[in-house]
């Protein structure tokens, strides 16, 4: 027979339980961040600008509450702010110029423009894409 200093408390083992799983819980959770730490999003936003030079310029305005995405001859060089603009300079001839909506999946605008030296071309995205 165990004398009293070796008897089960009740309820102590179900609280030592208890924390051992919100402990592995916890762990879970940490290594699950520290995985999805160094993950980058999926889609437009993941893609790096490709840079682009040339000697005409390409100017895009948004006049649309979200960020736009530009895509020049189907390679992505960068992204106009909701509400604002941005230029680049672009290889002189005819080119695609599509722009996407980058923060809903909305279609895309795409069309074709002659671009020459020394001259800018504006494009102005009015409508939610």
């Amino acid at each position: 027979m165990l004398g009293p200093a070796y008897r089960r408390r009740p309820g102590r083992a179900f609280r030592f339980a208890r924390l051992g799983v919100s402990t592995v819980v916890g762990c879970l959770l940490l290594v699950a961040l520290a995985f999805c730490a160094g993950c980058e999003e999926e889609g437009d936003d993941a893609d790096d600008p490709v840079a682009i030079s040339g000697d005409a310029r390409l100017f895009v305005i948004s006049m649309i509450a979200q960020r736009i995405n530009v895509y020049f001859d189907g390679a992505f060089i960068g992204a106009v702010e909701a509400g604002g603009g941005r230029g680049w300079d672009v290889p002189v001839g005819e080119h695609t110029v599509e722009m996407r909506n980058a923060e809903i999946d909305a279609g895309a605008a795409e069309d074709t423009y002659t671009f020459v030296a020394g001259m800018t071309t504006t494009v102005t995205c009015d409508w939610a894409l």
